[in-house]
């Protein structure tokens, strides 16, 4: 793919060149673990993401609601998140 062209093998023999775009991929996975070397070793970069704290998603949900200018009192704010 570096060089914008996939080669084929043709079932009745020969092989086949086609051009591709230049295109950015982008994958995600859960299991890094099961990716074989050589697939981990094409990316460039990698990134792990941590799930929101608590404290993370109250301030979210207290930055939504007065930026649309929604009051509302603080048990409320603790049951939507």
């Amino acid at each position: 793919m570096e060089d914008r062209v996939i080669d084929f093998v043709m079932p009745e023999g020969g092989s086949m060149r086609l051009p591709i775009n230049h295109f950015t991929l982008i994958g995600a996975t859960t299991k890094l673990e099961s990716l074989s070397a050589p697939l981990k070793n094409r990316f460039i970069y990698k990134f792990h993401f941590q799930d929101y704290s608590h404290a993370d998603i109250l301030e979210i949900i207290k930055k939504y609601l007065s930026h649309y200018d929604i009051a509302a009192d603080k048990n409320i704010v603790e049951k939507i998140s």
